[in-house]
């Protein structure tokens, strides 16, 4: 069952890959924090939780274990407000619906999760004291299912708002509140793909545009 993340992780933070065009998104025009991933190692702010992130000209591998899931989360900075996308690729596997890849922010009251399947669906998890839904995994025309697509997540959010708006391929999908509106916000990438790599690439984050 997707999303099988452990309580031990409650404390911890948390689009899907690769892309030969830019990410559609992240409309502010000042750039906080952006990787495209071209190194042959990651940035050193970046701490692997989970799973096995490899960089590869300009492309993320994000793999995690059949069973298990990747985390990863920017240390570098706190991002109270933001404009965040990414360009995602998913594997090529017999059940869309078993593999998931996703946005990460964290609060201290659980960190949140922007997740999409490659079948078309799409929804906000946050964990705290068990899982929560703040939007219910569901269907959304704005993902492209076709094999290799390239999908861009964008959410978007400002200090002292909890509010959180969701796009997906620049098409609005949700907003929702958050559990808090933080200054210590800190931002990652998460994966289940139970054995097989997502890929993630255009990674930027700008501030909110006015």
């Amino acid at each position: 069952m997707v999303f099988k993340l452990l309580a031990s992780v409650a404390g911890v933070m948390l689009a899907f890959g690769v892309a030969s065009s830019p990410a559609l998104a992240c409309k502010g025009s000042e750039v906080l924090f952006s990787d495209d991933f071209k190194a042959a190692e990651l940035d050193s702010a970046w701490e692997v939780v989970f799973g096995e992130w490899t960089p590869n000209a300009g492309k993320l591998e994000a793999k995690s274990d059949p069973g298990k899931l990747g985390l990863m989360e920017y240390q570098g900075d706190f991002f109270p407000s933001a404009d965040v996308c990414v360009d995602v690729v998913a594997p090529n596997i017999k059940d869309m619906a078993a593999i998931v890849a996703g946005v990460a922010f964290s609060t201290a009251k659980g960190p949140h999760y922007i997740v999409m399947r490659p079948d078309g669906s799409v929804g906000v998890l946050r964990y705290f004291k068990g899982w929560l839904k703040p939007v219910a995994i569901q269907k959304f025309d704005g993902v492209k299912t076709n094999i290799g697509a390239v999908n861009t997540i964008r959410a978007v959010w400002k200090a002292g708002d909890p509010t959180v708006q969701v796009f997906i391929n620049d098409k609005p999908f949700k907003s929702f509140k958050a559990a808090e509106s933080n200054e210590n916000r800190k931002i990652g990438l998460y994966v289940e793909g139970e054995g097989n790599a997502f890929q993630f690439s255009n990674l930027k984050v700008t501030a909110p545009p006015k």
